[in-house]
């Protein structure tokens, strides 16, 4: 048992030696969750964004009187659906805000990834059937294309939260230099 974990850290010394592990996925995503850095992120922006839409289209939905000829659940199902999508945003951008995701990056956007899928698609099919039961024209459809924008927008920010999770920038490659062309001293016609 000991021989076999001898083995293994040589292994891992060999390649390390070889190859040397310069930044994981988890050190330059700790980079982007330090306190106060994640909001200038564009997946923080994205966030935002997000927010910003469903709480519009929640504002607008309650502003609004309530659709004619409707059924009872018809005036709770969307304001349902975005408080508790707008909430969990909330929560969770100012857990990556603070920096309070540091010290576990990938357990907190894995649960970022899972509950904004879900709470986005949620919010979608929420705000398909608001918008198909309000028979009406005018300012009361608004809020159904909004949710659905805002939908739309917090899975394009679960998409950017794992692409910033797993992206590794490249290092620029310069190409080389071209050779200097060597330059031949011109002799004299008399030497």
């Amino acid at each position: 048992m000991a021989s076999t974990s001898y083995t293994r850290r040589k292994s891992q010394l060999f390649f390390t030696s070889i190859s040397p592990v310069t930044n994981t996925y988890d050190e330059l995503v700790k980079e982007k969750l330090e306190t106060g850095k994640f909001p200038t992120t564009v997946t923080g922006v994205i966030k935002i964004i997000g927010m910003l839409v469903l709480l519009f289209s929640l504002g607008f939905f309650l502003a609004q009187p309530t659709c004619s000829k409707t059924a009872s659940w018809y005036p709770y199902l969307l304001p349902t659906s975005l408080g508790a999508s707008i909430v969990v945003q909330f929560i969770l951008f100012f857990l990556f805000s603070l920096g309070l995701a540091v010290k576990r990056p990938g357990l907190w956007i894995y649960m970022d990834l899972i509950l904004n899928f879900i709470l986005s698609l949620n919010t979608i099919v929420c705000s398909v059937i608001t918008l198909n039961q309000c028979s009406e024209q005018g300012l009361t459809k608004i809020p159904g294309p909004a949710g659905i924008a805002g939908g739309v927008i917090l899975i394009v920010s679960c998409g950017s939260i794992f692409l910033m999770y797993r992206y590794i920038d490249d290092e620029m490659e310069l190409p080389p230099a071209p050779p200097e062309a060597q330059t031949t001293k011109r002799r004299s016609i008399f030497a």
